[in-house]
């Protein structure tokens, strides 16, 4: 392992970790795929000259290949270097400094120390003189750099942007790697990356903008965590409003925007085009939803989880203080204050005359915890019955088609034998089931996270157990006559057990079409009350079952059905207050997807129900929510279900 040893001192670019060498790249992306190579030599001679050697490593790369081309071509590439600010110094307005023989007014920053990180191939350097030049020398491939773009002191600022120091040499060679092989990747449009070179160059210059107006509008901030956030921002390509956001929550961390004249607040703008998403991912996490469960919802990515994890520690104020300044109102402090101020404008923030949308947020957050608390239920109606959708609350008649006729052998004559169609039908419509809760005046004033958690968590609840009830108030209802004998799919006196469960299949399997052939309805699905679980869940795991030992007759001890018939089970089955109820009555079904028996349908799509922000009465001390959910259960096909009694 070769050594790397620190060079140079307090105005000078260093080079200090002697396990992870500064890398070659193709404009500081730091992305794998522009990685040129790698130094293996750092050098700073007496004459303030930096010297990098390393080897060419990243030939491979259609990235490299184009940068090499474009050399070949005779396009003049500049050097540039990243380096790690390890002293800055913050020179005041009406202040200067000198830097590099230079006189600078501040409000200025200068960079005393830094840590060489990588030389990076750009085709705009901040130096303008700079050049690399790519010459091959079979079977070696030289890349050398020189130029004024090393810093020995970093200048930014709101001034001047000026950058120089010492010179700097870096040569690159191929070593023993089999020679380059130069092809065509097709158009190179130098133009562009100079563009996007300058692009870069000027979202750098805004940070440290940035930067020299945070601490003069903050003079209180922490240098080493404002000097942290600069660096991360350039390194990890943030953008100026998250930028924005870490520098003024250091020197607020009440997330208070310094007032502009006009009053107007841009708190928005902390969070770009974004503001609402990463107001709602930060609450959420602030109620317990994991980061990485926002960065993969669809709504709002990694990026917003990212901004929105400075949130985590928020709450209600928070999002009611950025709606108030949203509005270009200046949100006051303390819970009491604050909710009344809400209240008085709440209207207007509903109206949209805030870039903050207060309800918009509310309803967000809402809809996500609610469908926490929806799929934590484990309702089975989604496993039992087809789930379909429709486009409106009409009643939906739905035929089922079958055939009548003999698939007849073709005579002589060559002629077919007709069939006929005969039509079975049945309806099915959607019904709207909702219920309102109000977030109190207390909760709010206290910023209590949990009631709003434990609100949106009871409406989803109660949501799921609606379908769930009404879906075991059809399959229940004994004055109906969808199950019965002469029908063939009521079986009585057939106890569970593993007999029982060959007489049920039987009677499935025994199902006709229209014609009298059998339709092989295969059962898929054992549905029991909760008192015959245990034994069901024995008939399904089982290899083996006992035997009476009072019994007679020869009998096998293999259990014919293991593994057979998923088991499914509901307490709505057994509750007393359930017409139709019974602790021992079970059911066998076919498999929904291909002969359901029941059928749960919804509004366009919306499998989950719907939470909203209302408008608060004025005798009510809080903030309502209501919450909705459009669906209809119905019975289908009676061919798809045996009813076993006991």
């Amino acid at each position: 392992m070769r050594e790397n040893r620190t060079h140079g001192s307090e105005g000078g670019v260093t080079q200090t970790n002697a396990l992870s060498l500064p890398l070659f790249f193709i404009g500081h992306s730091g992305d794998v795929d522009d990685i040129v190579g790698q130094t293996d030599k750092i050098a700073i001679t007496g004459d303030n000259k930096l010297t990098a050697e390393g080897d060419i490593m990243g030939d491979d790369s259609p990235r490299v290949q184009r940068l090499l081309k474009l050399a070949d071509r005779g396009f003049k590439w500049q050097a540039s270097i990243g380096a790690r600010a390890d002293k800055i110094e913050f020179v005041e307005e009406g202040s200067r400094a000198t830097a590099n023989g230079r006189e600078f007014k501040g409000p200025v920053i200068i960079a005393r120390k830094s840590t060489l990180g990588e030389i990076s191939f750009v085709p705009l350097g901040a130096d303008n003189k700079t050049r690399a030049l790519v010459a091959e020398d079979n079977p070696q491939e030289t890349l050398q750099m020189d130029g004024q773009d090393n810093q020995k002191e970093q200048v930014t600022g709101t001034e001047t942007g000026t950058q120089g120091g010492q010179g700097m040499q870096a040569t690159a060679q191929r070593g023993a790697s089999p020679p380059l092989r130069r092809q065509d990747n097709g158009n190179l449009n130098a133009p562009e990356a100079i563009i996007e070179a300058r692009r870069t160059q000027a979202r750098l210059q805004k940070i440290d903008v940035l930067a020299a107006r945070t601490l003069k509008e903050y003079p209180s901030v922490d240098l080493d965590a404002l000097e942290k956030v600069v660096i991360e921002a350039k390194q990890d390509g943030w953008t100026l409003e998250a930028t924005e956001l870490a520098m003024v929550k250091l020197g607020h961390p009440r997330m208070e925007e310094p007032r502009s004249p006009q009053g107007s607040s841009g708190l928005s703008g902390f969070y770009g085009p974004k503001a609402n998403e990463v107001l709602a991912a930060g609450l959420l996490m602030a109620c317990g939803v994991k980061d990485e469960v926002i960065a993969k919802d669809r709504d709002f990515g990694d990026r917003v989880a990212e901004e929105a994890w400075k949130l985590r520690h928020g709450g209600l104020h928070q999002v009611f203080a950025a709606a108030l300044n949203g509005a270009g109102i200046s949100a006051p402090h303390g819970g009491q204050a604050l909710f009344h101020a809400v209240v008085e404008n709440f209207r207007n923030i509903r109206a949209g005359f805030s870039t903050v949308n207060l309800p918009g947020i509310l309803g967000t957050v809402g809809n996500k915890l609610l469908l926490n608390s929806f799929t934590a239920v484990d309702a089975t109606y989604e496993r039992i019955a087809q789930q379909v959708d429709f486009n409106n609350f009409l009643t939906h008649t739905i035929y089922r088609l079958d055939h009548t006729g003999e698939f007849a052998l073709v005579g002589s004559t060559g002629e077919l034998k007709h069939g006929k169609l005969s039509e079975s039908s049945y309806t099915n419509k959607l019904d709207t089931r909702g219920q309102m809760l109000t977030l109190s005046r207390q909760a709010i004033i206290n910023d209590d996270l949990n009631a709003l958690v434990q609100m949106y968590s009871m409406l989803g609840r109660k949501a799921r157990i609606a379908v769930e009830k009404a879906l075991y108030t059809e399959l229940l209802e004994s004055s109906d006559v969808f199950f019965t004998s002469g029908r063939g799919n009521l079986l009585a006196s057939n106890a569970l057990s593993v007999e029982a469960l060959g007489y049920a299949e039987a009677a499935m399997l025994g199902m006709v079409d229209a014609d009298g052939d059998p339709i092989y309805a295969a059962p898929s699905i054992l549905l029991v009350p909760p008192a015959r679980k245990f034994l069901a869940d024995q008939l399904y795991t089982s290899a083996r079952v006992n035997q009476d030992p009072a019994s007679n007759t020869a009998q096998g001890e293999d259990n014919p059905f293991q593994g057979r018939f998923k088991v499914e089970s509901s307490p709505y089955m057994a509750l007393a207050s359930m017409a139709g109820y019974s602790a021992t009555t079970w059911y066998m079904l076919a498999d929904p997807a291909s002969l359901p028996a029941f059928q749960v349908a919804y509004l366009q799509g919306r499998r989950a129900p719907t939470i909203e922000t209302a408008d608060t009465e004025f005798s009510t001390l809080g903030i309502q929510m209501r919450c909705f959910f459009d669906f209809g259960v119905s019975e289908i096909d009676y061919r798809g279900c045996v009813k076993n009694e006991a």
